[in-house]
């Protein structure tokens, strides 16, 4: 397990959230919010599924069937799928158990029986048989094919092959059939197995004969009916509003080729529950791209929220096609191939467990996102899942847990990168989750009532380079990048970034450095990125270092946070980080940095907003107060400077202590004929006797409107005594030097 998993989950420094998913942006007060409510309950869920297509699989070598199975019914390997609609064999592709008029056939499908048995040790609970066409013998054209009725004087024969159907599996095979639906779309005479109903004829086969007969044979088995091509309840409109019809119906069912995704009334005033039993896009081409995982992810949602189904079952799970229909294609014996189609239904099924129900969270958070949220009422684990579907904008969303307490979330995304993949834990601060989704992705958060809450790691100080003016030193070619178009870089609003196409370097001073964390956002690679440290600020070691799991924020754009693979050498002082490659000069940001280090090492830290740190000062005041320039400054609003162009001192002492290090951060105007040799420093043990110190200063970095930063500190192995002075002289004019930060070590 790495540092960053063991130590870190969220970061705080002080009270401030740096975390949140990956440690994406702050808790801000215009994040979207995802409110859930806990007790307000509505649909329980039965679960999720596909219709069974087992001769494609069943013909496929080992290990490779075993894999698709796995992916399909798997919760642990795969989406964890567990319905599974059958069809009820007609005697055309599969045997029919009655062949002719009281002529039993119980041998079964040995594809069929091995499919049922590899779904049940994976996981599936509930298996439900739907009739495309009766035995032809029972049909008023004597086919399987183009429709024709059932006849009236079979109906009784009907009702009675169907019980004996759940029998015959029962006694015989050792499956529980769940469920039976009289009839596949019985509205279409298709040209493959299919037979036709009315409403009428719904209603009477289901209360005169199918109802009675199950009551006869002491069968709980679910009477299923609608499964229209529309999605409506035309079929079981009878049904639904006659005491008699609401009796002997368990669900309503339908699919959805078409019609718009709406409620069933008739359904909701009955108290019955809703699936939706097929679905697919049975255009030409296989479809493996994000874009069309994020739109079944929306139906999903629009099914769970619009309808309230209680199930959702896709079509073919694993298929030899050349169309869109299949969630896996099934290229050959030996290979296939799948879908983001797959993983998207994944991010609902795997999570949302049979049992489960639906709690209300805030649907439409922000543009084209999304968000469900489901519970567990006896264990008390939830989950909630999180769509954005717009092709731009990444967003940071935080999700409001209301009714329910839980230390921390688990996130498992699907998007351009990964299936279903895990992230780091987000913790919940005071019922907030703080959360970034990237474009085109789907995110579920899972969790646990009352779970214990992360331990977090805390950093001394965060430099969210708002500015520069943290940073001891840099080369010169260097920007802070305002503006976060599209929500690329979360809630950040501000990042270095280089603006030549060459090895551009930062460095940042702190005593001690013990650890850090610095976040990136890039655009192609992460190649060319280094860290190395010092302890002199002259010679630097490379430094190994880790980094989380890339996150899409947007378009081309990702998020990763690095960190120290061991623990920082003692006595390290610096960290240098060098952004070199890439095709573009913009294809890499440091958003923000924080860092640990030892504290109690800095004995005074003056950013002379006045003089009060000062012992002694003379032609000396604070200016920049008003703000009104602090842009030049890298937003420091107040600093030092002279009030004549005469010699100006500033004196510091720390007592009885030797000062052993400093820092003095000038800012200097480039009209002075020389700033340099006008900067002079100088030590005293007694504050009497002065001699002159010799320094070191950081590369010149350019600010804006001609005016450059400096960092000063004493040359390697000079020693600092009780006191020092800083002198500021020369130049054209009384403000053509400024000293913005005073630090003594």
């Amino acid at each position: 397990m790495s540092r960053f998993k063991k130590l870190l989950v969220g970061c705080l420094v002080s009270s401030i959230i740096l975390g949140g998913m990956n440690g994406s942006a702050v808790y801000a007060a215009s994040n979207p919010q995802v409110t859930v409510e806990w007790n307000n309950v509505r649909q329980q869920i039965d679960g999720f599924g596909i219709t069974q297509e087992e001769e494609c699989t069943y013909v496929m070598n080992e290990p490779y069937r075993s894999e698709v199975m796995d992916l399909l019914f798997s919760q642990e390997k795969g989406i964890g799928l567990s319905l599974l609609r059958t069809e009820i064999g007609c005697g055309e592709s599969k045997p029919t158990i009655e062949p002719e008029n009281n002529v039993w056939y119980t041998d079964g499908d040995p594809r069929e029986l091995w499919y049922f048995n590899e779904a049940l040790q994976r996981g599936v609970k509930k298996i439900y048989g739907t009739v495309w066409s009766p035995p032809k013998w029972m049909k008023t054209n004597n086919s399987w094919y183009y429709g024709g009725f059932l006849k009236k004087e079979c109906y009784q024969e009907y009702a009675d092959y169907l019980a004996a159907y759940v029998k015959i599996y029962k006694q015989y095979h050792n499956i529980d059939i769940y469920g039976v639906s009289i009839a596949n779309e019985p509205e279409y005479p298709a040209s493959w197995k299919s037979c036709l109903w009315t409403p009428n004829s719904f209603y009477d086969f289901i209360v005169n004969y199918l109802k009675p007969t199950f009551e006869r044979e002491n069968l709980d088995t679910k009477i299923i009916a609608g499964e229209s091509g529309f999605w409506n309840e035309h079929f079981v409109e009878k049904l639904l509003t006659t005491p008699e019809g609401r009796e002997a119906l368990d669900i309503v069912t339908s699919h959805q080729y078409q019609g718009f995704i709406q409620d069933f009334p008739l359904s909701d005033q009955a108290q019955k529950k809703i699936w939706l039993t097929e679905l697919c896009d049975t255009s030409n081409g296989l479809k493996t791209d994000i874009n069309d995982g994020v739109d079944w992810a929306m139906k999903v949602h629009k099914f769970m929220t619009i309808p309230e189904v209680s199930a959702f079952f896709y079509w073919r799970g694993a298929h030899t096609t050349s169309t869109n229909q299949a969630l896996i294609q099934i290229n050959n014996n030996t290979d296939y191939t799948t879908t983001k189609r797959l993983y998207a239904i994944g991010q609902y099924s795997k999570f949302i467990r049979p049992g489960y129900q639906r709690i209300v969270a805030t649907e439409n958070p922000a543009s084209d996102v999304y968000a469900t949220a489901y519970k567990n009422p006896i264990t008390g684990e939830f989950c909630i899942v999180l769509v954005n579907n717009n092709k731009n904008n990444n967003y940071v969303l935080d999700v409001n847990l209301q009714g329910v307490s839980s230390g921390y979330l688990t996130p498992y995304v699907t998007d351009l990168n990964y299936n279903i993949e895990p992230l780091e834990d987000i913790p919940v601060t005071n019922g907030i989750a703080t959360v970034s989704i990237g474009s085109k992705s789907i995110i579920t958060l899972v969790g646990t009532q009352n779970s214990t809450p992360l331990t977090t790691k805390s950093y001394d100080t965060v430099d969210t380079l708002d500015h520069m003016g943290n940073l001891y030193d840099s080369s010169p070619k260097w920007t802070i990048e305002k503006g976060n178009d599209y929500g690329r870089y979360d809630n950040d609003s501000s990042c270095l970034r280089r603006i030549e196409l060459s090895k551009q370097h930062a460095i940042y001073k702190y005593p001690g450095i013990n650890d850090f964390l610095a976040t990136l956002y890039y655009c192609d690679n992460l190649n060319n990125i280094q860290f190395s440290i010092s302890r002199d600020g002259i010679d630097y070691t490379p430094l190994q270092v880790e980094h989380t799991k890339p996150i899409h924020t947007t378009k081309d754009w990702n998020r990763v946070k690095y960190f120290p693979s061991y623990d920082i050498p003692q006595g390290t002082n610096y960290l240098k980080i060098e952004f070199d490659g890439g095709t573009n000069e913009w294809n890499k940001h440091l958003a923000e940095i924080a860092f640990s280090y030892d504290s109690s090492a800095i004995a005074l830290m003056d950013d002379l907003s006045d003089l009060f740190q000062v012992t002694t000062s003379s032609n000396l005041v604070i200016g920049g107060q008003d703000g009104n320039q602090k842009e030049k400054f890298d937003n420091d609003t107040t600093r030092a400077l002279r009030t004549t162009t005469d010699a100006g001192e500033l004196i510091y002492t720390l007592g009885d202590r030797q000062i052993n290090d400093f820092d003095v951060y000038l800012y200097f105007y480039d009209n002075t004929d020389d700033p340099f040799q006008d900067i002079s420093f100088s030590t005293s043990n007694d504050g009497i006797n002065w001699y002159p110190l010799e320094t070191k200063s950081s590369g010149t970095f350019y600010t804006k409107d001609h005016w450059y930063r400096k960092t000063y500190s004493p040359l390697n192995n000079t020693k600092v005594g009780n006191y020092l002075k800083i002198t500021l002289s020369g130049g054209k004019y009384e403000w053509n030097k400024q000293i913005s930060k005073v630090i003594l070590y």
